[in-house]
């Protein structure tokens, strides 16, 4: 007689969903919608508001990532276009050469509330800080 065939190993529970379910996902679609529709007509705040729904849901959606990237990109260009950012800058590097640290200050103050984050902003800020450190010291060589 024959020995019995060993039980089959058990089944491997099923696995929890990992991503959205059909419902979100067709919310996070409609959310990344709007965010386009808004960032084509210029309303950031929108866009921003409807991206970060959309990140609730899946905050790893390759459709969300992009949109937030179109976002940061339209806006950086609406900011560009009016070219007021160049003007402050190219403004505040002249007062930073003839050492107006007031002025220079208060053309990166206005080219900070344009947009903060931008690289020439950015690095005329250092620059600023680095001339106004030099002048200092500098001018407590001369007093020794």
């Amino acid at each position: 007689m024959a020995a019995p065939a060993p039980p089959p190993p058990p089944l491997a529970p099923p696995r929890a969903p990992s991503g959205p379910t059909t419902a979100q996902a067709e919310q996070l679609r409609l959310l990344v919608i709007d965010a386009r529709r808004a960032i084509t007509r210029g309303d950031f705040d929108s866009a921003d508001r409807a991206l970060v729904q959309a990140e609730r849901i899946d905050p790893r959606s390759t459709d969300v990532l992009a949109a937030r990237r179109d976002l940061r990109d339209a806006e950086r260009q609406a900011h560009r276009g009016d070219r007021r950012i160049d003007t402050l800058v190219g403004e505040a590097r002249a007062a930073i050469a003839r050492r107006d640290w007031v002025a220079a200050d208060r053309l990166l103050g206005q080219a900070e509330q344009v947009d903060a984050r931008d690289r020439d902003v950015v690095l005329a800020r250092e620059e600023l800080t680095k001339a106004r450190q030099a002048n200092r010291d500098n001018g407590r060589i001369d007093s020794l």
